[in-house]
């Protein structure tokens, strides 16, 4: 009868053994489900901020992007409407070299119509005639030459000057005639010398002078 006992009892230990390792196996496969669960829920809650930060960081980018092409589109309307503001100016500038030119020129044509006249008659009021025509062109030429090239400008002045240096010599040595019988040879040669210098100057070499200045000054205003 204590055999039976000893062994009932054994059983019911074992029973209650085995019982107590399929709880413990349920609860180790419960601890485990709750960690991958747990684990599930960390990944997707990481992977869901970081979808947020990506998600804020592309709206971030997208309100940069707005802002960059706002600012680009004010720099492009400005950089036009200075260069609509600069293309005024540069016609107006054109405009205002044009007018310059063109009474540059008619001044001095009217200097050389006055040393033709020079030229031709050789009287004390062609001269003075003459000196008021250059002082009629300096006045012009000094007001408007900063409307004009460099270039155009130094050319028109040496032209103006070798004219006038021409027409001085040839009106002082008209001046001379007068006196021509108390003039040593020598001052009447060198007087007869300037009057062909000058006469040369009108009739062979001032028309190739104004052609070139004309295309100078055709060249400059088509610029």
């Amino acid at each position: 009868m204590e055999v039976a006992l000893d062994y009932e009892g054994l059983k019911l230990i074992v029973e209650e053994l085995t019982a107590a390792k399929l709880d413990l196996l349920m609860i180790n496969a419960l601890c485990f489900l709750i960690a991958l669960s747990l684990i599930y829920l960390f990944s997707r809650a990481k992977k869901s901020g970081e979808l947020r930060e990506i998600n804020n960081n592309f709206n971030k980018v997208l309100q940069q992007q707005s802002v960059l092409t706002t600012e680009t589109e004010n720099i492009k309307k400005s950089l036009e409407k200075d260069l609509v503001d600069y293309q005024i100016k540069l016609s107006a500038y054109h405009q205002k070299s044009i007018s310059a030119v063109c009474e540059i020129y008619e001044a001095i044509l009217s200097l050389r119509e006055a040393a033709k006249n020079l030229g031709f008659s050789k009287t004390d009021e062609d001269a003075r005639a003459f000196i008021r025509t250059i002082e009629h062109f300096r006045r012009i030429f000094d007001y408007q030459k900063i409307w004009i090239s460099n270039e155009l400008e130094c050319h028109i002045e040496n032209v103006a000057i070798d004219m006038e240096r021409k027409c001085q010599s040839f009106a002082a040595a008209n001046t001379r005639e007068k006196y021509i019988p108390n003039l040593s040879e020598s001052r009447i040669d060198q007087l007869i010398e300037d009057q062909e210098a000058f006469y040369d100057y009108l009739h062979k070499e001032v028309n190739a002078i104004f052609d070139e200045l004309a295309e100078k000054i055709s060249a400059s205003v088509a610029r």
